[in-house]
């Protein structure tokens, strides 16, 4: 199963003061909705169009409760949609970055059975071990990384496709009643035009979902 995180963000003063996306409106239209998980309205649709509300259905709003994943037999997997403001659409750099929620994951005495810090294989080798992962849209040039903020779809939003589910704790020989592994994830958008090296107009807003992957 797809499931695709599905965050709006607008130029509200508050919003921009706090570097928040918009809460959930209760949109009709579910693809406007923020802070929601979204999965295909046809399961066995693969490739659903993330900018097309009829491919989608609401899963659950994003409150606090954790997104349960599956691991086996069929790995699911994780997009994320950031859809901006309407009118003349400035460039983003969207960034998801995940790692081990120590606090909530299957416990072994005093410590927790998972070490890994994401379930997903990674954006640059596929083969990647990576213990954690961040997912940026910059540029690598010489002398490092420079903002080069990505333009939107025609539809105004970003996409980023995390991928399925791939690495998870080896259950022990004796699991535990609800064995998992959690995992704390942030994801956030850098939103603007950089003039002259001057960061003023730039804005930033993030959101903080939490994943479990049921083992």
């Amino acid at each position: 199963m797809i499931y695709m995180l599905n965050l709006v963000f607008d130029n509200d003063p508050t919003n921009t003061q706090n570097g928040r996306f918009q809460e959930d409106n209760g949109a009709t239209v579910v693809t406007q909705r923020s802070k929601v998980w979204l999965t295909p309205k046809v399961p066995t649709n693969t490739s659903p169009n993330p900018d097309v509300a009829g491919d989608w259905v609401l899963k659950q709003v994003d409150t606090g409760a954790a997104l349960q994943l599956v691991f086996s037999p069929n790995p699911d997997q994780v997009w994320v949609r950031v859809l901006g403001p309407n009118g003349p659409n400035n460039g983003g750099l969207v960034t998801t970055s995940i790692s081990r929620d120590a606090k909530r994951a299957s416990q072994n005495g005093a410590k927790p059975y998972q070490t890994r810090g994401s379930p997903f294989p990674g954006n640059l080798d596929q083969e990647t071990q990576q213990s954690c992962v961040v997912l940026q849209g910059m540029q690598l040039a010489e002398g490092g990384w420079t903002y080069q903020p990505q333009p939107p779809s025609a539809a105004g939003s970003w996409v980023q496709r995390l991928g399925f589910v791939t690495f998870t704790t080896p259950p022990p020989a004796s699991k535990p009643q609800n064995f998992h592994d959690s995992y704390k994830v942030i994801v956030a958008i850098t939103y603007g035009t950089l003039i002259a090296q001057d960061l003023v107009t730039v804005k930033t807003y993030s959101h903080d979902p939490d994943m479990d992957v049921n083992i």
